[in-house]
């Protein structure tokens, strides 16, 4: 039996934490230029942008709801956390290079000895806040989000149920914050395996995907200690896994804010403005590129079908 499925758009949100924000200036312009959204699936700060938009596809209501999030003491104090330790490591002068170094692995071994670098419970507040107990199916605009299975080392789509849940298994950033325990699943942040969740999207029906790439374009070249060396390891695998993401859309935009603390939370306006402004720069060649894959696709359609394909909707 053929059934008739319509062409439809996905958008994949990469994570990125504060980077994040730059989706929101990408939703904007989108909107903006009728380019239709008929599907979301977000990792981490991409699902909480995506979360919030499917449930209510206002960007302006989305845009002042996050930026108020951003200004709250829980995300000031993570913002602060980090960038003294930012601060700590770009010291100029070779002795106080190594006191910083010496520093940071003492206290590296003091957090160590917690559970979690961060408490879970303020910002699982912020998300109660957010979502209060809405569940997917009042989404007005089909979303999904990923998380990582840390017992299986698996991806883990998540589309039903209260997406309070879901943010918090796929933003749960590892070390952090705790996973998030789901059944006999251990959940964590998204991104471990899908930076950019294209191919979920392609999976739940996406046509056409557009990827929203936040991931960091770095490079470290002061190798001076062993943690630099791990960070630059994640760093590779995350870069390598992002390849293979991206391989999923048939476009990608990627804003001018790549290389910004994840957890710079007061740079969100920022943010947006690069996400309007990346996404601006590529509009005629998203128009393009989209009336070009339908009129491939309604041309498939033309075409004999062979038995057994099964178009579903």
């Amino acid at each position: 039996m053929r059934i008739k499925k319509r062409f439809k758009v996905g958008l994949a949100l990469g994570g990125g934490g504060a980077r994040g924000f730059a989706h929101i200036g990408v939703l904007k312009i989108l909107t903006a230029h009728s380019i239709p959204i008929d599907l979301i699936v977000g990792t981490s700060m991409g699902a909480i942008v995506g979360a919030t938009f499917c449930l209510n596809p206002d960007v302006n209501s989305l845009e002042e709801k996050l930026l108020g999030l951003a200004e709250r003491p829980q995300l000031k104090r993570i913002e602060n956390f980090f960038a003294q330790a930012s601060e700590e490591n770009s010291q100029k002068f070779i002795v106080q290079k190594l006191l910083s170094k010496i520093k940071d692995l003492y206290l590296w071994n003091l957090r160590a000895a917690k559970r979690w670098l961060i408490r879970t419970e303020p910002i699982m507040k912020l998300f109660e806040e957010l979502f209060n107990n809405r569940d997917f199916s009042e989404t007005l605009i089909p979303f999904a989000c990923v998380a990582v299975d840390l017992n299986t080392a698996s991806a883990v789509v998540i589309r039903e149920g209260r997406i309070l849940d879901a943010i918090l298994a796929s933003s749960s950033i590892p070390g952090v914050f705790a996973p998030f325990k789901r059944g006999d699943q251990l959940l964590s942040d998204g991104g471990i395996l899908s930076t950019v969740p294209a191919r979920q999207a392609r999976i739940l029906g996406a046509d056409f995907v557009i990827g929203i790439d936040l991931n960091p374009t770095y490079v470290n070249r002061e190798l001076l200690t062993g943690l630099d060396v791990m960070f630059q390891s994640d760093w590779i695998k995350a870069r390598y896994l992002n390849k293979l993401s991206l391989k999923y859309c048939d476009l990608v935009i990627k804003p001018e804010i790549v290389n910004l603390s994840w957890s710079a939370f007061s740079q969100g306006r920022f943010c947006i403005q690069k996400g309007e402004l990346e996404t601006l720069r590529n509009i005629d060649t998203i128009k393009r590129s989209l009336a070009k894959k339908k009129r491939f696709y309604f041309l498939k359609k033309l075409l004999p079908i062979s038995k057994g394909d099964i178009y579903v909707d």
